[in-house]
């Protein structure tokens, strides 16, 4: 479409495309007047055609730039973009933000010396110091016009305001608080303030209008809610919490990285909780689909396309004040409840053209662009005729159905995109365009478009991920993460942030001083001995986290009436302290919980007071089901874990050694249907959402996966 119209094209990252990209434009590289498209059709290329490239390099060398295009056809123009001087940056600051050229000198040359503390990292150079930067990528133009777009908005070019944008922008991405607290010094020295201290804690007020966090405010939209009792207020996480919002306010996306289990999710979940905000959460993985994210063409039920239309009909019709024509809507109506669906998408077809008609022909002579409510009319016009056209040709009815992401992007939501790492580099390179400013979209390709989605106001993008650090993690490409704002999220808290967050979830004993104090000194013992010398049943490092103990704790409080508070205790730390772990670790770690948390540890209780009334089986398994010393124990550490109903169970063993029977034993005795899915590397996800398939009179339906029906039905 863009060579017949004559569009400028510019491809991002040439030399991270395919190989068979270059054969592709090839013809279009030789000066041809003619493409070939891929079913065979010739078509002339427009006059006003061109077509762009870019290379994105770490530093901008001429050598780094040739290197990178030797696989390239020689047939492109190349030319070599540097990074601004120091006086082009003072002349793009001047032009783009002329009340800030009072401050544009320090402001570049803050800029300049966070970046020169980072360069000897990036030329791969070794410093004297091992505890030098450990940030993933260097700052950019593009980092300094955020710092001068949040100045900008200032009421008043103060130093302590500027220079905490600045520590914001240069110094929250780092993972080692000894580099964010080094750049916030070079910071805070050429802006002549002293650096916050680490005492400093925002505080969260609410109103019936807006929200304040520290020094932002966001406004409340309808569905606001006041209920703060699940967030835990600790320094660390109002400080990000505070971060995050200003992000939100000056409409950046933002990205935020650290270790599983440390709240990342949660924070965005309750900000958008708070301030009345829809959000939705996409998991990404490597086998995650753009389909997922963007949409596709889905078989779709002809009465329910045609019920949708009459809707969208109807909305139309209220929005355009229809009234001229009831007969027509009445007949409309009983066409539509006799379920006569060509006659009500012709009756559709009918009124909609005569209205538009009249509608054009009322505006004739008048010089004034098209108004909306005519184009609406027409787009939904056109959208009839095709339904209408596939329905008499009795081929099946396809639609284009948006995925969630581009559902939020036009609605205005809030979208979060977990393990943004893990995804597939063709859903990254789809989305890099959301991330070019405020009003950066997509165009839906696959839909035929060649515009893109209109952006929402209120469209906000999230994205979490956990550091590079261990096997099966991987960074993101730097292009990509470049276009963030980048927040580092901590897993160790200071004594009194964890005392504050045991003393949340401890139920009605938060008074109990010395409690608290063994579970912050049982919890820190815990992280010392992962580091040094637990291992989990694979051999790994096992990893505790916040999440970790919040569970445990949330466990006690659950089960504290039926074998008493410290037995709950004892066991809710052993199932997400001390199960996980083998059986040399599993020596080291009892004695350490049975010091700090409960001497009561040996009061067993019957299974039926976790798993509620058991039902009696006559099932042959269950009869033959033979139940050793270990076998119990197992027993009782799933009944345990099933006992909160919220969270997954992994059961981590060889093969044969019962871990399969185990959960079928306990679904038999307490009622449930059990649910057993293989997986090999074959497994499809469609074995478990479900997919299309064809009926007995051979239409397309779609059949739910075995994991979704247990969901549905309550199923293990």
């Amino acid at each position: 479409q863009a060579i017949m119209n004559g569009f400028w094209v510019v491809l991002e990252d040439i030399d991270k495309a395919p190989s068979d990209v270059p054969l592709v434009l090839s013809p279009l590289l030789g000066g041809s007047c003619s493409f070939v498209t891929s079913h065979g059709e010739v078509i002339r290329i427009a006059e006003s055609f061109q077509l762009f490239s870019t290379i994105s390099t770490p530093e901008c060398s001429v050598s780094l730039i040739r290197e990178a295009g030797n696989s390239l056809s020689p047939l492109w123009r190349r030319i070599v973009v540097y990074p601004p001087d120091r006086e082009s940056l003072q002349n793009i600051l001047g032009a783009r933000y002329q009340n800030l050229i009072p401050v544009a000198e320090k402001l570049i040359e803050t800029y300049e010396a966070v970046n020169s503390a980072l360069r000897p990292q990036f030329s791969g150079s070794i410093t004297e110091n091992p505890a030098t930067f450990s940030s993933s990528s260097r700052f950019s133009l593009r980092d300094l016009l955020k710092l001068c777009e949040r100045v900008h908005g200032l009421p008043s070019y103060d130093g302590h305001a500027i220079s905490q944008e600045a520590a914001d922008v240069f110094s929250a991405s780092y993972m080692s608080t000894q580099n964010r607290a080094t750049v916030s010094e070079i910071v805070a020295s050429i802006w002549n303030v002293s650096v916050p201290g680490s005492l400093h804690k925002p505080p969260i007020q609410g109103c019936s209008t807006f929200l304040k966090i520290g020094r932002v405010s966001l406004p409340l939209g309808e569905t606001a809610s006041h209920d703060r009792s699940r967030f835990v207020e600790t320094r660390t996480s109002t400080r990000l919490l505070e971060k995050i919002a200003r992000s939100v306010e000056h409409n950046e996306p933002v990205l935020l990285v650290g270790e599983t289990g440390t709240g990342k999710t949660t924070l965005v979940q309750n900000l958008a909780q708070w301030i009345g905000q829809k959000l939705t959460v996409l998991n990404l993985s490597q086998q995650s689909d753009i389909v997922d994210l963007l949409g596709g063409f889905k078989p779709i039920d002809a009465s329910l396309m045609c019920r949708m239309l009459y809707n969208e009909f109807l909305e139309l019709a209220r929005y355009s004040k229809l009234k001229d024509n009831s007969n027509a809507m009445t007949w409309l109506q009983n066409r539509v409840k006799a379920k006569m669906w060509i006659r009500v998408l012709e009756g559709l077809k009918q009124t909609i053209d005569g209205y538009t008609e009249r509608k054009t022909r009322s505006r004739s002579g008048r010089k004034r662009k098209k108004p909306v409510e005519i184009e609406k009319w027409t787009f939904l016009s056109k959208k009839v005729e095709k339904i209408l056209n596939q329905i008499r040709s009795g081929g099946m009815v396809f639609t284009f159905v948006e995925g969630a992401f581009v559902t939020a992007l036009r609605e205005g939501y809030w979208v979060l995109l977990d393990e943004v790492n893990l995804a597939p580099p063709e859903i990254l390179g789809r989305l890099i365009g959301v991330l070019e400013g405020v009003r950066g979209s997509l165009c839906l390709a696959e839909r035929g478009d060649v515009m893109g989605i209109p952006r929402h106001l209120n469209f906000r993008l999230f994205a979490c991920m956990n550091p590079a650090t261990d096997a099966g993690k991987r960074d993101l490409p730097f292009s990509f993460r470049n276009r963030f704002t980048e927040y580092a999220v901590d897993d160790d808290l200071c004594d009194d942030d964890l005392e504050i967050f045991v003393r949340r979830f401890l139920g009605g004993r938060e008074s109990d001083s010395k409690l608290v104090g063994n579970i912050v000194c049982f919890y820190k013992e815990a992280k010392r001995l992962s580091e040094e010398s637990l291992q989990d049943g694979a051999n790994q490092k096992p990893q505790y986290s916040l999440r970790s103990l919040y569970r445990a704790l949330e466990y006690a409080r659950k089960a504290e009436g039926i074998g008493g508070f410290q037995k709950a205790l004892y066991d809710g730390f052993c199932m997400f302290f001390l199960s996980l772990l083998d059986a040399s670790s599993v020596k080291i770690m009892n004695p350490v919980i049975l010091q700090l948390i409960s001497r009561e540890s040996n009061r067993g209780q019957p299974l039926q007071r976790y798993l509620g009334e058991l039902k009696g089986s006559s099932d042959e398994f269950v009869e033959k089901y033979v139940k050793t010393k270990s076998v119990i124990d197992h027993l009782n550490h799933l009944a345990h874990a099933i006992f909160i109903k919220r969270y997954p169970v992994l059961l981590q063993g060889p093969t044969s050694s019962g871990k399969t029977s185990l959960v079928k034993y306990l679904a038999a005795i307490s009622g449930n249907k059990f649910v057993r899915i293989n997986n090999h590397e074959q497994t499809d996800i469609q074995e478990y959402l479900g997919s299309y398939m064809t009926d007995s009179s051979g239409k397309l339906v779609f059949h739910e996966g075995a994991l979704v029906k247990a969901v549905r039905e309550g199923h293990w």
